[in-house]
């Protein structure tokens, strides 16, 4: 028996770069989902203030993904 696909949300945080950058990171990841057979949507929500410094970044992009998997 097979069974049905799930559907999952992932939400990522990505050091603030140049549009080129980000866009050739979320092609890399939707890809790999594609690769494996799952539907993707890819959201990118903008630039987040954190609420403290990591690893010096006080900005990050807040990107949403959401796909059917199993």
């Amino acid at each position: 028996m097979k069974k049905e696909l799930e559907l999952y949300e992932s939400v990522i945080l990505l050091k603030s770069t140049s549009a080129d950058e980000l866009s050739s990171n979320l092609e890399k990841y939707k890809n790999f989902l594609a690769g494996k057979g799952s539907q993707v949507m890819i959201k990118n929500q903008g630039k987040v203030s954190l609420a403290y410094n990591v690893k010096g970044f006080d900005m990050a992009t807040y990107v949403q993904i959401v796909y059917l998997g199993n």
